[in-house]
């Protein structure tokens, strides 16, 4: 009987455990998985708000350089608007610029007579989402973009 005694019983259920629970595990799994979704969106967010500022730059330097080219070379210029693109057509150089996705323009044709000068007209980019609405004024006869 003293043997008995000196042995210990091991159960189960009394045992702690030096290993994580299904449940730790699955709450951890959870939230990192969480973390890198909010952080993925912030991202394409970031993404989409840098390529329309970038077009829009872009649009603007094009349109003064054929304003510019229409004034130097007494050249009549066109710029016509796509729902994909904006061409700048001149009589020698075309340049078209691509439109993001993420923006929408409405089809219009802008002519640009020999002495740089434009009619004044509105246009606009609308972001897909609806938030953004980018609106340019072309001056009267200066063709100077406003920016509202």
């Amino acid at each position: 009987m003293a043997k008995l005694s000196c042995l210990k019983i091991r159960s189960p259920i009394l045992r702690k455990s030096s290993a994580f629970t299904l449940v730790e595990t699955v709450l951890t799994l959870f939230i990192t998985c969480l973390l890198i979704t909010v952080g993925t969106l912030q991202v394409k967010n970031y993404q989409q708000k840098t390529e329309e500022t970038m077009f829009l730059r872009q649009f603007e330097d094009d349109w003064q350089n054929t304003l510019n080219t229409s004034f130097l070379t007494h050249g009549r210029n066109e710029v016509d608007f796509s729902s994909e693109s904006v061409s700048f057509l001149s009589g020698k150089k075309n340049t078209v610029l691509k439109i993001p996705p993420t923006l929408r323009s409405t089809p219009k044709e802008i002519n640009v007579n020999k002495t740089g000068e434009i009619s004044p007209k509105t246009i606009y980019f609308n972001s897909e989402d609806g938030k953004k609405k980018y609106k340019y004024t072309v001056q009267m006869d200066w063709g100077v973009l406003i920016a509202s």
